[in-house]
């Protein structure tokens, strides 16, 4: 088996008879999610909702920003050298670039972009790339990158600094290069919210009821003879489609109950907890994925203060990450670099109105320091207004009705003109 397919051991099934005890549940097997990246793919993003809520999540909030070179003055403008990275590949869209990069982060850590030619990309495979460096300097000096893996048989491409964009949000504290996936700190969440729910399955088929134990007077001829009679009990009242029969056993054979049901271990509680740690993880608040933790304090105000901290929080960073990264493969203007925009994003569009709202108020500060006759050059810095031209000329609405204004100079106005009604 391939060494980077996930593995999938399962502990050795004992025997479900002690003696004269038969009990009618096997062992649960254990599926350890193996720390690879095919692994977390089949292990964790395809196996498990919440892993894949997450992801998607994130990528689907990552994928929407606009890409624009940023000036010194933080001036955003477009330009025809972000069309690459909004048509990365025959049939690509930058949305397509951005998801791809979410997920290789998410389930490896680290995402690698290759600019093959002036106006074409590809995205590499996180786990068929390896990095080429210093070990005395810890200086970069390149990639490897082996198509088809490792241990396909086939020539490594040696690629250079220059070509490739290697973004990696969450550096590995023991990897001076490479960064680490959420995933591997909530791999044992994943894994136990998997045996869960293969125990409310298990809980089902057999015939909704916990594990019951058989008590045989005397002892059982041979294996051959407690297998048949185990057979012939699952037969007969095994399974989902024998639930609520009625158990009938004869020889003085006893039936008792040795395990527990889902209300007793508190199944929602237990898998819920569970859940909400990956989503800490994930940096994804519950109530956006809809996983029962985030429901049970939602309200439309929640929600909105969720989305925006998921936005703030966790994808802002993210973006900031990606634009400095990838500015490596794309060429700037002459003092400019790579930055996004957002203000087109429904989801963030509430700290656009945030933000609106303070401004507003500081604005009417401002008029009220002018109208006691502060310097008007001198409030807006004061209050922090954004760096507008003043006209150095005070409104006539600024003043209440009575007020004398004819004559009256604005503090700011150097040319010593009055206002007159």
């Amino acid at each position: 088996m391939n060494l980077l397919q996930r593995t999938r051991r399962r502990r050795p099934d004992p025997t479900r008879s002690i003696g004269g005890l038969t009990t009618t549940w096997a062992s649960t097997p254990l599926n350890p999610v193996a720390h690879q990246f095919l692994g977390y793919v089949e292990g964790a993003y395809k196996a498990n909702g919440i892993v894949f809520a997450c992801i998607t999540a994130r990528a689907l909030l990552f994928s929407q920003i606009r890409w624009r070179w940023r000036d010194t003055d933080d001036k955003l403008t477009g330009g025809p050298g972000l069309r690459l990275l909004e048509r990365p590949w025959p049939g690509g869209t930058g949305r397509d670039l951005l998801i791809r990069m979410e997920q290789d982060v998410s389930l490896a850590g680290n995402a690698y972009i290759h600019r093959v030619e002036a106006n074409r990309l590809r995205r590499l495979r996180p786990d068929w790339v390896d990095i080429v460096g210093d070990a005395d300097t810890l200086e970069k000096r390149g990639y490897l990158y082996w198509p088809g893996g490792r241990l396909a048989g086939k020539t490594p491409e040696p690629l250079g600094l220059d070509d490739v964009a290697h973004y990696a949000p969450i550096p590995d504290p023991v990897s001076p290069w490479r960064g680490m996936s959420w995933i591997s700190t909530a791999i044992d969440d994943v894994e136990s919210d998997e045996l869960l729910t293969t125990h409310k399955q298990r809980f089902f088929q057999n015939a909704a009821t916990p594990n019951l134990l058989i008590k045989v007077p005397g002892k059982i001829a041979n294996d051959k003879a407690r297998e048949a009679y185990r057979q012939e009990l699952d037969r007969t009242y095994g399974g989902i489609e024998n639930a609520h029969r009625t158990l009938i056993l004869d020889q003085g054979a006893d039936a008792m109950i040795i395990g527990t049901n889902l209300e007793q271990i508190t199944y929602t509680a237990v898998q819920a907890a569970g859940e909400n740690r990956i989503c800490v993880a994930a940096g994804v608040p519950g109530i956006i994925i809809g996983s029962k933790e985030g429901l049970s304090a939602s309200t439309y105000s929640n929600y909105g203060q969720a989305i925006r901290a998921f936005g703030n929080l966790t994808v802002d960073p993210l973006w900031g990450f990606a634009a400095g990264d990838l500015e490596q493969i794309v060429t700037a203007p002459d003092g400019q670099q790579l930055w996004y925009a957002t203000e087109h994003i429904r989801a963030l569009r509430e700290d656009a109105k945030d933000e609106a709202d303070v401004i507003l108020r500081k604005s009417n500060a401002a008029a009220v320091l002018i109208r006691v006759g502060y310097e008007t050059d001198k409030v807006a810095a004061a209050v922090g207004l954004p760096e507008i031209p003043h006209t150095g000329k005070i409104p006539v609405t600024l003043y209440q009705d009575g007020d004398d204004v004819v004559g009256k100079e604005s503090p700011g106005d150097q040319a010593g003109e009055g206002i007159s009604n």
